[in-house]
Order: structure tokens, then C-alpha cells, then sequence
């Protein structure tokens, strides 16, 4: 929506609507690359408009379009440029507006938008105000898109104080914030921890006549949880029905994770029913929320439960979700069934990431199997997934525990060699080896004492 006028009645203030969204496109799964041909005109209609399946396809598509005569519309660029900003890949989005221009195709305000967003997004928030500062130059109209993206962005990176001021500043330049300026300054309060002026930002927006949406809601709820305020988070979840909002699946995943990190389980399980009550459907963020409640809270047989309804429910399980049940199983001693469920991992289509290695490796270690860690790791260096930091501390504590020295001493050297560094309870182990069995000098210790120069992670 362009930047209107308002009139005298309006006490001289620009209308920016009550709205954000950049560029939203629908993403189908049909596309194929072949399927827009210069000189087709059906394809030269799903150019830009439809969706892709990865950026492979994404660019293929661009590439088709830009070998278009006549070129496609600047809307089609912007549709596909919006959609690949919205699957994250901000810098590939930043590089083809680029490209575009230096093949001499004129960006509009919509453009200029999705360009300020990649780099918002991406914590570049300064040149997101330089591409402003373009729009100006090339005599074309900001929209409430791009005053709203940059008070995000300035939120995003803990800049709130400039951030009012940039709302003042449109303000007093006549251009009203709507509600989505006002949660987005909410939220820059809220990720400081200053929930007073979070509400001051709220109370502001009703004064002005801008109706708060759920988002607006979910903003407070969320600062609040942060705080460990959870009380005051139910308060207000219990107040929005009566405010004409009814709370969405997020209200619902905040408040749970907040109840959760409380160690609040009944009432977390409780709030979990009335979610189903009232109609709204579990994601797989709520699922796996309320199962990390209950392995923390040593809860593991309520959370193997919930696990096998989630199976049975029409929710994608993802190794998150399958992460945390074998970290739970791990830890309250069932590795017998944190070994089954992650060998089931490859049959269920799902990869195990470095953190799901790194837990079944630990679990190992503990129980003295270090021969099963050692085969678990070389298995995950195959697979494509580097052992980290955390790994490789884990797996030499376990052997130097057992007394594997000699084994310990070759996985030390390897993750030197790696560039990852003995963490303190490592080196405290290492240290207390009896002289002659390390070779102090390669990790830069002193061999007439135990000074390290090397560098410690805590």
C-alpha cells in the first residue's frame, strides 16, 4: 500500500495502514524448471507467481525469466525474489537484485522492500537504511513495508532507542505507525527485558486507535515467559478472549515452553488439553516442547507417551523432536531404548544431526561401551556429520575414565588437529595423567609444569 496523504481531519498525519507483508507468495510443490519456456505464454504466467521446490529451481527459473523477451514484469521478479527471501535465503535474494540491476532492470518500491528485509534480516540493518536512502533518490514513495522493516530490523538488533526515534521522526514528518510498527517496537522491549515499556508501546497503540492483533499479544506473552514472569503471561492469555483475540497455536507453544522452563508440567499438560479443546492442532513445535518439559523434569515415561501419540498424529516428527527423547532416555539410564530409537532414525527418513550423535556417544561412554562410541563416531564422520567441540571432549573424558589412554591421546590429536580445544574438564583429566604418557609440548604446555597456553573452553 502506498503512503497517502491524510487530510486536515486526520491532524495532518500520513495513513500506513495497519498491515505488514512483503511480497508473500505461494510456494506449490509443482514446479519444475522446464516448465517455463520464453515462448510459451502459460509459462510466462507461472514466472514469478508460482512456487519452486528449492533454490536450485528458484534460479533456474530467474535465469528463464531474464531470458524472456519481453522481459517479465518487474511484480514477477519481486513475486520470486519475495519467495525466495521467504525461505531464508537472504544473501542469494540480495545477489540477484544486484545482478537485475546491472543488466539495467528498474527496481520499484517492492523491490527496494524485499532488499531491506534480506539485509534486516541478516543483521545488516545499516545498509537496509542505505537502500532507504535509495528509495528517496529514485523519487519513489516508501510504503508502510519499508518503515515497518526497518523499525524491525533496528528491534531486531537490540537498537530500540533508534528505532523510536525513527518512529518519532515519521511521526512528526506525518506518517502514522500502525500496528505492526507498534509490536515491533514491543518486541525490541520485550528482547531487552523491559516489560514495563513493552506495555507503555501497548497502551500507546490502543490510544491511537490501532487495533492489536494476536501477534501483538503473543509479543507480551513471549517477553514475559523470557522473564520467567509466567504468571503474568497467563494473566494477560486470560484477558484476550475478552479483548475480541483468540489465542493461536504460538500463544499456545509460548506458554507451554514458558510453563515447562518453570517446571511447571501439570499445568503445562493441562494448558496442552484446552489447546485440543478448543480446537487449535498441535504443530510439531508444541509437541516437542512439552516432550523437553517432561525429559527435563525427569518425566521420561510421560514423555515416551506423548512421543507414541505424536506418532499416531498426522504431525511431521523431526530430529529435534526424535533429539530430545534420546537425550531424555539417555539420561535417566535407558540407553537400551535411546539406541533402538536412534537406529530407526535412517528407516524413518530422518538424518541424525551432530548433537544426536553427540548424545547417543555420551550415553555410551557413560555406560563404559567405548568400543560402541569409537565405531558410533567414525559412522557419523561417514555419514557426512562432523564431530564439534562437545563431541570430541565427551568421547576423550569417557576414554580416559576407562583408562583408554592410549585411544584418548589419538582423538586428542585429532581434534587439535581439527582446531577444537580441550574444554576445563578435559584438561583437568589430562593433567592429572601421570608424566610421560602426554606429549604436553604439541598442545603448547609446559612440560616442567601445568601452565596452559592453551586456549580453555568454559
Amino acid at each position: 500500500m502506498m503512503l497517502r496523504k491524510a487530510n486536515a481531519s486526520t491532524t495532518g498525519m500520513l495513513s500506513l495502514g495497519c498491515n505488514l507483508s512483503i511480497e508473500k507468495v505461494r510456494l506449490t510443490p509443482s514446479f519444475h524448471s522446464q516448465t517455463c519456456s520464453p515462448s510459451t505464454p502459460t509459462a510466462r504466467n507461472r514466472c514469478g507467481s508460482d512456487g519452486f521446490n528449492n533454490l536450485h529451481d528458484a534460479l533456474a527459473l530467474f535465469d528463464r525469466m531474464l531470458q524472456m523477451r519481453p522481459l517479465p514484469s518487474i511484480f514477477k521478479f519481486n513475486q520470486l525474489l519475495g519467495a525466495i527471501s521467504r525461505r531464508k535465503h537472504y544473501s542469494t535474494v540480495i545477489s540477484l537484485i544486484n545482478r537485475m540491476e546491472s543488466l539495467g532492470i528498474t527496481p520499484d518500491v517492492a523491490t527496494l522492500n524485499v532488499l531491506i528485509n534480506c539485509f534486516c534480516l541478516s543483521n545488516g540493518v545499516g545498509f537496509a537504511f542505505s537502500v532507504f536512502g535509495k528509495i528517496l533518490k529514485l523519487g519513489l514513495e516508501p510504503t508502510s513495508v519499508t518503515f515497518n522493516t526497518l523499525v524491525k530490523g533496528l528491534c531486531v538488533e537490540a537498537k530500540i532507542l533508534q528505532a523510536v526515534a525513527l518512529v518519532n521522526r515519521m511521526a512528526h514528518r506525518g506518517y502514522q505507525p500502525n500496528t505492526v510498527t507498534y509490536t515491533a517496537l514491543m518486541d525490541g522491549y520485550c528482547l531487552r527485558g523491559q516489560m514495563d515499556e513493552a506495555l507503555k508501546v501497548f497502551d500507546v497503540m490502543l490510544h491511537k486507535g490501532c487495533a492489536p492483533h494476536v501477534f501483538s499479544y503473543n509479543t507480551l506473552v513471549n517477553g514475559y515467559c523470557k522473564k520467567k514472569q509466567i504468571d503474568e503471561a497467563m494473566r494477560l492469555f486470560q484477558k484476550m478472549p475478552s479483548k475480541g483475540i483468540v489465542p493461536d497455536t504460538v500463544t499456545y507453544n509460548t506458554l507451554i515452553g514458558g510453563l515447562c522452563h518453570m517446571g511447571r508440567l501439570g499445568a503445562a499438560q493441562e494448558l496442552f488439553s484446552e489447546m485440543l479443546m478448543c480446537g487449535h492442532n498441535p504443530n510439531v513445535i508444541t509437541y516437542s516442547t512439552l516432550l523437553d518439559g517432561l525429559c527435563k523434569n525427569q518425566q521420561v515415561d510421560e514423555a515416551l507417551a506423548l512421543f507414541h501419540a505424536m506418532e499416531g498424529s498426522r504431525v511431521d516428527l523431526d530430529i529435534v523432536t526424535y533429539t530430545i527423547l534420546i537425550d531424555g532416555l539417555c539420561k535417566a539410564g535407558k540407553l537400551e531404548a535411546a539406541r533402538e530409537l536412534f537406529c530407526t532414525l535412517s528407516a524413518k527418513g530422518v538424518d541424525p544431526h551432530v548433537r544426536t550423535y553427540t548424545i547417543m556417544i555420551d550415553g555410551l561412554c557413560k555406560e563404559g561401551l567405548l568400543h560402541e562410541a569409537n565405531e558410533l563416531l567414525s559412522l557419523m564422520k561417514e555419514n557426512g556429520c562432523s564431530p564439534d567441540n562437545v563431541t570430541y571432549n565427551l568421547i576423550i573424558r569417557g576414554l580416559l575414565e576407562n583408562n583408554e589412554t592410549s585411544s584418548a591421546m589419538q582423538l586428542l590429536h585429532d581434534m587439535v588437529q581439527m582446531g577444537f580445544s580441550a574444554d576445563a574438564s578435559t584438561v583437568t583429566l589430562l593433567l592429572d595423567l601421570p608424566n610421560g604418557v602426554l606429549d604436553k609440548s604439541f598442545l603448547g604446555i609446559p612440560t616442567t609444569g601445568k601452565f596452559l597456553k592453551l586456549v580453555l573452553v568454559f
